[in-house]
């Protein structure tokens, strides 16, 4: 039996992280903070994100491998971020482009890929996350994001794509990271296979 008053923490701490990121969307990586007051003033409400970012550097990113570089690369648009890097070319697009207030980003809609993965398992599985991350990621309209923060993903794709074995090792970081993210939700227990009904709960109320 779980506790009452811990369940509520995990819900609560669950809801947070969700809301919190939604909330924060339109504003990711704004760096001046003027320019942050000026387009959105003071954030009391979901927002969609403006057309113009004025601290975008993703026109300066690789589409093909890590870092910057050129936009040559297929990686963005063939393999992840389906459909997408005609908008990585463009001067101050915002990394979000495509996302309506509300909307939760890519690194969110992750973590609930983990939740699922959780309730169907009973617990954590790190060869059934990484199968079903791999998958979210590589299917096209999956989701509707545009950035992906972290260049792992465009390297590592990029070297699989080469006949290389780089998924696994890249893969199993990002799952680590993503149940680190749920290991901050108070009880850590969270990830154990007695709660695997509670998330499946949070996941049906979030949909």
């Amino acid at each position: 039996m779980v506790d009452s008053n811990k369940l509520d923490r995990w819900w609560g701490a669950l809801w947070g992280m969700f809301v919190g990121d939604a909330l924060a969307m339109p504003v990711h990586w704004y760096y001046d903070v003027a320019a942050l007051q000026r387009d959105f003033g003071v954030v009391r409400d979901f927002q969609s994100p403006r057309d113009f970012h004025p601290s975008s550097i993703m026109s300066l990113a690789s589409t093909g491998g890590a870092g910057r570089g050129s936009q040559e690369g297929e990686v963005v648009g063939s393999i992840i971020l389906h459909g997408k890097k005609h908008l990585w070319g463009r001067p101050n697009r915002h990394y979000h482009e495509g996302l309506q207030s509300g909307d939760n980003t890519l690194n969110l809609l992750c973590v609930r890929v983990l939740l699922r993965s959780m309730n169907r398992i009973g617990g954590y599985d790190s060869s059934d996350f990484l199968r079903e991350y791999i998958a979210f990621m590589t299917t096209p309209d999956s989701h509707r994001d545009t950035g992906q923060s972290g260049s792992a993903w465009r390297d590592r794709s990029d070297r699989a794509l080469r006949g290389g074995t780089a998924w696994g090792g890249m893969v199993e970081a990002v799952a680590v990271h993503h149940r680190g993210t749920l290991l901050h939700v108070p009880g850590s227990d969270l990830v154990g296979g007695h709660s695997a009904g509670h998330l499946r709960d949070f996941d049906r109320d979030a949909a």
